[in-house]
C-alpha cells in the first residue's frame, strides 16, 4: 500500500508542477522518483532511462503530434 500511495503522491505532484516547470523537467523529475523511489534501481539506470522516456515522450506529443505541451523554466 505504501507504494501505490506514494505512487499517487507523486503523480498529483507531477500535476501541480506540470505549468510551473514544463512537460519535459517535470517527466524527467516524475520517472526519477519513480524510478529511485518507489522501485530502487541505480543512479545511471535512472538518469538514462528518465531522459529516454522524457525525450521520447516529448518528441511524440511535442513534435510529431503537435500538441502544444508546457514549456516551463527551460523554454521548450
Amino acid at each position: 500500500w505504501v507504494r501505490i500511495g506514494a505512487t499517487l503522491v507523486t503523480l498529483v505532484g507531477f500535476a501541480f508542477a506540470l505549468e510551473r516547470l514544463g512537460f519535459f523537467l517535470s517527466t524527467l523529475l516524475l520517472m526519477v522518483l519513480l524510478l529511485r523511489a518507489i522501485e530502487p534501481q541505480a543512479w545511471s539506470k535512472v538518469i538514462a532511462v528518465a531522459l529516454v522516456t522524457s525525450l521520447a515522450a516529448y518528441a511524440i506529443f511535442g513534435w510529431l503530434l503537435g500538441i502544444p505541451l508546457p514549456a516551463g523554466v527551460l523554454g521548450f
